[in-house]
């Protein structure tokens, strides 16, 4: 496409903000080459003319930190101004723990670390990146910014630059005061996305609410393809329509499953898809025997909108467009309507803390006033349209598959085991998500099948790619930490007595037991009644280890046959593991045991190297989420991959996209998410520029190009391919 949806949408782009900032200088511009460095040089930085660190000209500023504590690399202060616009050039070096921390010491001289905001980011250690963010401190006070190492790190400073200006003291409201933005992870005066002239800056907190408008975008910015008018809306259907119209046929030397059609390259046709591995390269196969990689999209769809959730909880994930109003009214331009109203349901990380309350879903009403009321079948419409503007061929985890099979558009069936029991004892676990669920419960299998059940006509469909259950489950801790949970509940725990049972199975007396694990048990009732009490010796700590890989087995078995007892050619897709702590590379590898597929949420830079844990039985890799989110348009949130700009982001992407193709363990990926999340959080908090389309339903059209040429290329890439793709250092570098 060329970049001519992105010019046509340019066009009617607003003027730029205008300036709230009366005055601006130079605080700093320190490169330093001379004697006396303009900025303040922390205890363990020294300025180094070492080559193999220095970043520009002969010298650079390095910075190592103890390893027990941060160290500050350099500060910037300023008496005149209350507003810092900070950039400067760095990386990591000597295997480093992580980027350099920014934070800003307020009034009371209390430091407050930006860490957690991951404003931007380094390809891998020895990589040169450039910082750029804004501080804003009170009128009339002393604002200093800190840049620090973390512990045990190491880091090379470079070409810092520091700006100040001056905003008016009636914006000093959202300084600093959380309570302002209630529940929101991230908001307009955040460092990563405000800038130094941004017209917020001169506002008084009436003149700033509402800060969302009618179609649920920020207010006091503009960017391409924002939503002014319901004129906006239909007009951009018409573009988009008449943009997919002009497109040749996507499917001209594809099957109709978006297999490659290629007379050397024919397999088995099974009537479903399977995986088969070619010329030592995994690969996904179509029902009708064609080679296919898979270039999906979690949550395709258009929210559930046409399908509300269920009032139980169970399947929180149908409502991520909607975001909560109850005690944020003043947020919101025109949240009203029954239809787009709903209650959300307890859960454990909501802003509510496990209150049920009001959510609004401004994504569904703008589908209805964008499309006028569609039914089912428009919209289904609307998705073969947009696989083939997108280059899009999957509809991964979470996607209404209804509306997929409607589309003729291959799918995955995502169903939540939801089981009544969890692993709740006094050891306090931290899933990523949730507690872990106890799998011994004699509800979880019943549980599983009635689930499954209830979309059995789709599983059987040809078009149904393969089956999730659950997602992102609660392995992301060190090894047996969930046997410690376990053991630290109480009696009518049924992982409990699972877990006394495969002790009785392999000890036979309670002597053998006490002796193996330094132990005092008097009785069974004794073991199941004690909650304070973990074996430290070698034959307790491998069984803490056993029994959790029973637990794990437990699960992946019990998914894994009620799947196939549904239709044995579907495939089983795991539960897209979050690769966020430690213990889901031993569950990965029991997976591969069960599951067709592995399945893992991977939020990197490259996937060249990836592979599955030594030892594991050989499958494909099928990524279930990676994504990089812009901070440079109407969403503040950022997540696991932050870029400066929706540019970055598309080019990142495509780089991602290459890296995969080249892997020969890697079948597909699945970009998380479709839509973009409420710039005021979801359910969750979460509030990040994700989708590929907006809370308008307006396509990211940079982004979308990005699909569409790779999944014009992937095929030649894939099958000519040799060696990995990209910069080494990349490969292995996990952000968290």
């Amino acid at each position: 496409m060329n970049g001519i949806i992105f010019k046509l949408l340019s066009a009617g782009v607003a003027a730029a903000c205008l300036s709230a900032c009366a005055q601006k200088n130079t605080i700093a511009n320190e490169d330093f080459e001379g004697t006396q460095p303009s900025v303040e040089i922390g205890s363990n930085s020294r300025i180094t003319d070492e080559k193999t660190h220095v970043i520009g000209g002969s010298r650079s500023l390095f910075c190592k930190a103890p390893e027990d504590k941060p160290a500050t690399a350099f500060e910037v202060s300023s008496d005149k101004f209350n507003v810092l616009e900070v950039s400067f050039n760095y990386k990591t070096v000597g295997g480093s723990r992580g980027a350099p921390e920014v934070g800003f010491i307020d009034r009371n001289g209390k430091y407050t670390d930006f860490r957690s905001e991951r404003p931007f980011f380094l390809h891998g250690d020895g990589d040169i990146e450039t910082l750029k963010a804004v501080f804003h401190g009170r009128a009339g006070q002393k604002c200093t910014m800190r840049v620090c190492v973390p512990s045990g790190g190491a880091a090379v400073f470079d070409n810092i630059e520091v700006r100040g200006f001056n905003a008016p003291a009636k914006s000093d409201w959202a300084v600093h005061n959380a309570k302002v933005f209630a529940s929101c992870r991230n908001n307009p005066f955040k460092n990563h996305y405000l800038k130094p002239t941004d017209k917020i800056l001169s506002m008084s907190e009436a003149e700033f609410f509402p800060f969302i408008d009618k179609y649920g975008q920020y207010k006091h910015r503009d960017w391409v393809g924002k939503v002014h008018s319901d004129a906006d809306l239909k007009a951009r259907a018409a573009e988009e329509k008449k943009l997919a119209d002009a497109l040749p046929d996507s499917r001209a030397d594809r099957d109709k499953y978006f297999g490659l059609i290629s007379p050397d390259r024919k397999f088995a046709a099974t009537g479903k898809f399977r995986t088969q591995k070619i010329d030592g390269k995994w690969w996904f196969i179509t029902p009708d025997g064609n080679p296919f990689f898979a270039v999906g999209v979690c949550k395709v769809g258009f929210g559930w909108s046409l399908n509300p959730p269920e009032s139980d909880g169970r399947d929180c994930e149908k409502r991520t467009p909607s975001t909560p109003i109850e005690g944020r009214e003043k947020f919101f331009e025109n949240a009203v309507g029954e239809k787009y109203t709903l209650t959300t349901a307890p859960f454990k990380r909501s802003y509510f803390q496990g209150k049920p309350a009001k959510s609004f879903n401004y994504y569904a009403r703008n589908v209805d006033i964008k499309y006028g009321n569609p039914n089912a079948d428009f919209l289904a419409g609307v998705l073969a349209r947009r696989a083939k503007l997108f280059g899009v061929n999957l509809g991964g985890h979470l996607s209404e598959y209804p509306l997929l099979e409607k589309a003729k558009i291959p799918y995955t069936v995502t169903v939540y085991s939801a089981p009544e029991e969890w692993i709740d004892g006094e050891y306090r676990l931290h899933g990523w998500w949730q507690l872990p669920p106890d799998w011994f419960s004699p509800e979880f299998e019943k549980s599983v099948r009635e689930r499954l059940a209830e979309c059995a006509q789709y599983i059987k469909s040809p078009y149904c790619f393969g089956v999730f259950v659950d997602g992102e489950l609660p392995w992301v801790e060190k090894r047996a930490e969930i046997s410690k949970g376990v053991l630290s509940c109480g009696k009518k725990q049924s992982a409990k007595n699972a877990f006394w049972q495969m002790l009785e199975r392999k000890y036979k007396t309670l002597e053998k037991l006490n002796a193996a694990w330094g132990a005092k048990y008097a009785s069974k009732a004794d073991f199941l009644g004690t909650k304070n009490f973990f074996p430290t010796t070698p034959k307790g700590l491998a069984d803490l280890s056993d029994f959790e890989e029973l637990y794990t087995r437990r699960y992946f078995e019990v998914c894994r046959d009620a799947i196939k007892d549904i239709d044995k050619g579907a495939m089983y897709l795991g539960c897209s593991f979050g690769t966020y702590g430690s213990a889901w590379e031993y569950a990965a590898m029991i997976s591969a045991d069960y599951c067709e597929v592995v399945t893992a949420n991977i939020y990197r830079y490259n996937v060249s190297n990836l592979a599955l844990p030594a030892g594991s039985k050989d499958r494909p890799i099928l990524i279930g989420e990676y994504h990089f989110t812009p901070c440079d348009e109407g969403t503040f949130g950022i997540t696991m991959v932050p870029v400066e700009t929706a540019e970055k982001q598309a080019h990142c992407t495509l780089e991602f996209m290459r890296s995969a193709a080249h892997n020969p363990a890697i079948a597909g990926i699945d970009w998380f998410a479709w839509f973009d999340l409420p710039a005021t959080g979801r359910y969750d908090k979460a509030d990040s520029g994700i989708g590929l389309v907006d809370m308008a339903d307006t396509p990211h059209y940079r982004l979308v190009e990005t699909f569409k040429k790779f999944s014009e290329e992937v095929y030649k890439m894939r099958f000519e391919a040799k060696g990995a793709y990209g910069s080494g250092a990349q490969n292995d570098r996990n952000w968290h």
